[in-house]
């Protein structure tokens, strides 16, 4: 990690360069700075959880399936995408149920 004061657009601060990114803090002193760039690596490393909601939404059907379901069923009158899109629907929803 390297720091540097810097004025970033008229606005005094620190510069911390690491492996992830660049971050620009505005503090007053560079202890301040390094006290809250260690708070945000922290809050970094330790997200909190997916929420089931999150963890469905990542192994539903996409949209355009389950329009194409919806189309085959009600006009084409064919079931076969529509319950195949259902029982993956189902499968995801026991995989990650509402907590």
């Amino acid at each position: 990690m390297i720091i540097k004061k810097h004025t970033n657009s008229g606005v005094n601060g620190f510069q911390f360069l690491d492996d992830k990114g660049e971050y620009f803090l505005v503090e007053t002193t560079e202890q301040l700075a390094i006290e809250k760039y260690n708070a945000i690596k922290f809050r970094e490393a330790n997200l909190p959880p997916p929420s089931y909601q999150e963890l469905r939404k990542k192994e539903y059907p996409s949209t355009d399936d389950m329009i194409v379901a919806l189309w085959e069923w009600q006009v084409e009158g064919r079931m076969e995408s529509k319950d195949l899109l259902q029982a993956k629907r189902e499968t995801v929803k026991t995989k990650y149920p509402k907590t």
